[in-house]
């Protein structure tokens, strides 16, 4: 794995490059896009797992942090919907330029399948998105979050605040992690079922729990004439396990290898 710096220099993100080591070369870079605040604390350790199982099989894998996130440049109240969705078409460009692939294929759990899809919408490169429990419609995302928030300020006698004195970063606290008043709007403005155009050749709707409803997601897509795999396997959601921090590290390990022999079989 190599670890370097990438993008505008005033706005350099954050990568991890897992080269392809595996018997064969195939030719195929694969971006990971993250979920976004608490979510993506608790999923990087599975994502490394899942880098390295790709590389191990002949894929270039390439994981990132947005801007204002992880260790990329930039305050957490500096990042934005548009600004990550930008970072992600500038992490396919970072891939292609650097290895030479041929085909690029998006992973995203969350937000950040959302956020695969809607890049995706700007590119006519894309051949393969995997969409991990995709959020559809960020103001049910943003109104699960606050429940998330409020429960957990409950728990431990915090009080939640809007911070007013924030100037153009104007935030609320969610979880830990401000939200300003434009990533805010911009979350609520989001409908995967706006979409109008298919965002690339192959789509595989993954969900790993019970009450995740993809049907109208699926449906959408398909009068777009993509075309789709579903995939349900049962398995803990990592994003979303209470305070408990052994959860953290939790690494859902049949779910990942279905996602790389899903990926394998398409680029045998």
């Amino acid at each position: 794995m190599e670890t370097f710096y990438f993008g505008d220099s005033s706005k350099l993100l954050f990568g991890a490059y897992h080269p392809a080591n595996g018997q064969k070369d195939r030719n195929v870079g694969i971006i990971i896009c993250n979920p976004i605040i608490n979510e993506y604390l608790r999923c990087h350790r599975a994502f490394v797992r899942l880098a390295s199982l790709l590389a191990a099989e002949g894929f270039h894998v390439l994981r990132f942090d947005y801007y204002g996130c992880g260790d990329s440049l930039g305050e957490s109240e500096e990042g934005s919907l548009s600004e990550w969705i930008s970072d992600i078409s500038t992490a396919i460009n970072e891939l292609k330029n650097g290895t030479g692939v041929s085909h690029i294929c998006l992973i995203g759990l969350r937000m950040g399948a959302s956020m695969s899809l809607l890049a995706a919408e700007n590119r006519n490169d894309i051949d393969a998105i995997i969409l991990w429990e995709s959020i559809v419609n960020g103001d049910e995302y943003i109104q699960e979050l606050n429940k998330l928030h409020l429960e957990r300020a409950k728990s431990k006698g915090y009080r939640s605040q809007v911070n007013k004195n924030a100037g153009k970063h104007k935030h609320r606290e969610i979880l830990g992690f401000p939200i300003t008043d434009l990533l805010l709007k911009e979350l609520q403005d989001i409908d995967l079922l706006s979409l109008k155009e298919n965002p690339a050749n192959k789509l595989l709707l993954l969900s790993n729990c019970d009450d995740y409803d993809r049907r109208d997601l699926s449906n959408h897509l398909k009068t777009l004439d993509a075309d789709i795999d579903e995939m349900d396997i049962s398995s803990s959601r990592i994003w979303l396990e209470g305070d408990n921090e052994a959860y953290t590290g939790l690494v859902p390990a049949p779910l990942l290898q279905n996602i790389v022999t899903w990926v394998s079989e398409r680029y045998a």
